[in-house]
């Protein structure tokens, strides 16, 4: 007989490790109902999770399905909303049930509009049953698309457990990085994009490449000339440092030789901005302008550009815009490595306590703040400390400032804390100053991120580089417990 490990515990067992739903939240339904939907805008009820009688202690979807229309599916659906990107191919797999034989419709689609979508039919029996299905969103996407369970073609309860949705492996091409900016390429639609600084842009501005069909790209036609900011296309939401110098990089062209101003600046007050004339032909070209925030900048600034002084269609794809020291988005030159955690694992992080729970500090793909990953901390061991940290980051020096910036949502339960801290180390060892950036403030809401900002002179020894570490502590309290995720991680370094 062989034995492969065993475990010993008292009082009740341990939880099962939380299930990865890759781009979906709350797959596996042990955290209610949220985000899930009976169709595009209704929660689900709470009558629709329920213990599964298979497997005690979990949770599944359930719906009794009494007045069947085949002709309209989706009077019964489950849905949760997410991004989706055209083009791209997505594996869906999930569990399911029923207590008679009968089939459901699975997919992706809009959620608004013409509902434009692409399903599968699958074939339910009463026995559990797991689920692969590949899907392809030919010609549909945006930021606003959802996954979708049409379950009203016929009678008969359903059962669904463990949803996931992630990209194919071999499916398209990886996300655009915009640095600062979201939705650069235009492939996740609209939004977050606007028409000046609080219009959305409309539909009709973002259209399919002529020039290259399947790519999306930014629109309008220009017919009468009048003040450039007349016609504008901007992004706000950004943290522009004051006198701090930006890399604006897009490709453009128009129908016509045409020229329009590209730039930085604010969202409101006196609107001070930095921009610069470029000069467009028929054909695309690749652009990069170099801007300094002189005398401005707040944590809800645009990039922009004004299109309005001439007639002439314009054309925009690719926005992408960074600290011109390094900062400004994941991977964009700063000295943290790996901020973004896109190399899919903690390389090049430090981990105290090395841990041998793989899921107390790990990387996941359930809803980053950009690209496809995002650092977690889950510590639910009592008053013990869960770290995370760039260590030793070097090149820095006394006299210049460290700006380091973060994203960070989660669940603090029972007095659980998440912390930061920024340490300036000597060589070979010990800290000269220790800055406190926390207790970290997060959004009520679990799935929201909320952005940290910090400005941090360096004063001491640094012989030994610069530290940023990341930390989930437990209170004294029963329960008490740190789930908090980290992305967009930069230590930028300037004069």
């Amino acid at each position: 007989m062989e034995v492969d490990w065993v475990r010993v515990y008292s009082g009740q067992p341990p939880p099962p490790p939380d299930f990865d739903s890759g781009l979906l939240t709350n797959g596996d339904f042990e955290s209610g109902t949220a985000p899930w939907l009976a169709g595009v805008s209704t929660p689900i009820s709470a009558a629709n999770i329920i213990p599964d009688a298979d497997n005690p202690g979990r949770n599944v979807y359930f719906a009794n399905v009494t007045a069947a229309d085949p002709d309209q599916p989706f009077l019964v659906n489950l849905s949760q909303k997410l991004s989706i990107t055209p083009g791209e191919t997505y594996e869906l797999t999930f569990r399911a049930r029923s207590n008679v034989a009968r089939t459901m419709i699975v997919g992706i689609g809009l959620s608004d509009g013409d509902f434009s979508n692409t399903t599968e039919t699958v074939n339910l029996t009463t026995e559990w049953q797991d689920f692969t299905v590949e899907l392809t969103a030919d010609g549909f996407g945006d930021a606003n698309s959802r996954v979708l369970f049409d379950l009203n073609a016929e009678n008969g309860e359903v059962f669904i457990d463990e949803v996931r949705l992630v990209v194919s492996e071999g499916g398209g091409e990886p996300p655009f990085d915009g640095g600062l900016v979201t939705n650069g390429d235009f492939e996740a639609g609209t939004s977050p994009w606007t028409a000046g600084v609080d219009n959305p842009i409309g539909m009709e501005n973002v259209i399919d490449d002529s020039l290259d069909p399947g790519n999306n790209v930014y629109f309008v036609d220009v017919t009468a000339a009048g003040n450039a900011f007349d016609v504008n296309l901007s992004q706000r939401g950004l943290t522009i440092m004051q006198d701090e110098s930006y890399t604006l990089t897009f490709r453009a062209r128009s129908n016509v030789a045409r020229t329009i101003l590209a730039g930085i600046g604010l969202s409101g007050g006196d609107f001070s901005n930095v921009n610069e004339q470029v000069s467009l032909t028929t054909d695309w070209q690749d652009f990069t302008v170099n801007l300094t925030a002189t005398g401005f900048g707040d944590a809800d600034s645009r990039v922009l550009f004004d299109l309005g002084a001439e007639v002439g269609e314009v054309y925009i794809d690719d926005v992408r815009l960074v600290a011109a020291t390094g900062g400004g988005g994941p991977g964009a030159g700063d000295i943290a490595i790996n901020g973004g955690f896109e190399t899919g694992d903690l390389s090049d992080w430090d981990l105290f306590p090395v841990t041998t729970d793989p899921s107390e500090q790990t990387v996941v793909t359930t809803n980053p703040k950009s690209g496809t990953y995002a650092g977690r901390i889950n510590n639910t061991t009592m008053a013990s400390d869960s770290v995370i940290k760039q260590a030793n980051r070097t090149p820095v020096a006394v006299g210049q400032t460290a700006t380091v910036r973060f994203s960070a949502r989660g669940t603090l339960t029972a007095g659980g804390v998440v912390n930061a801290l920024f340490f300036e180390e000597m060589s070979p060892a010990g800290v000269s100053n220790t800055t406190n950036l926390g207790p970290l403030a997060l959004d009520a809401d679990p799935n929201v991120w909320a952005d940290f900002n910090f400005v941090i002179p360096i004063t001491t020894d640094v012989s030994g580089g610069v530290t940023l570490q990341l930390s989930g502590t437990t209170g004294g309290a029963a329960g008490s417990a740190v789930d908090v995720y980290f992305d967009d991680i930069e230590i930028v370094i300037s004069d």
